[in-house]
């Protein structure tokens, strides 16, 4: 019984393996040479003929990952069944970047978004309204003091 439950697993994961390989576009050769395999072996786990180690694997997952951003996340999404939240990067949060501008680069920002926010609005209403043609003109919000953060 358990070797056929791990014998399912081993085939699910090298078909999701494929799924993923296969909608980002990997090559095989590609992925190969950059985990130190011969393409005949990696066409073999493919094939369920082979496996990996676990170190192996996961040096898979990270070659996949370095030649298609987004193919490791989508491989464990399958694997889990659900959509998994990415591993936050190291890159400073929006909080963190308000917190740290200065007074002008806050300004810009406010100015950014309300002209982003314009043209959404615009945009949202053409399509809502294209049959009467009833536009509005929003005008972004601009402060007229500086804020302390």
């Amino acid at each position: 019984m358990a070797v056929s439950l791990i014998l399912e697993k081993k085939m699910e994961i090298n078909e999701l393996l494929k799924k993923t390989m296969d909608r980002h576009g990997i090559k095989g050769k590609e992925l190969a040479a950059l985990i130190d395999m011969t393409p005949n072996y990696l066409s073999e786990v493919r094939a369920s003929r082979k496996w990996l180690s676990h170190d192996s694997f996961i040096k898979l997952l990270e070659a996949m990952d370095k030649l298609a951003p987004g193919a490791r996340l989508y491989f464990c999404q399958l694997l889990a069944g659900e959509a998994l939240s990415p591993l936050p990067a190291n890159e400073p949060s929006i909080v963190e970047i308000i917190e740290t501008a200065s007074d002008e680069e806050i300004e810009e920002a406010l100015i950014a978004i309300g002209k982003r926010w314009k043209e959404s609005r615009v945009s949202s209403i053409k399509n809502d309204n294209e049959t009467t043609n009833i536009y509005v003109n929003v005008a972004p919000v601009v402060p007229t003091h500086k804020i302390a953060v």
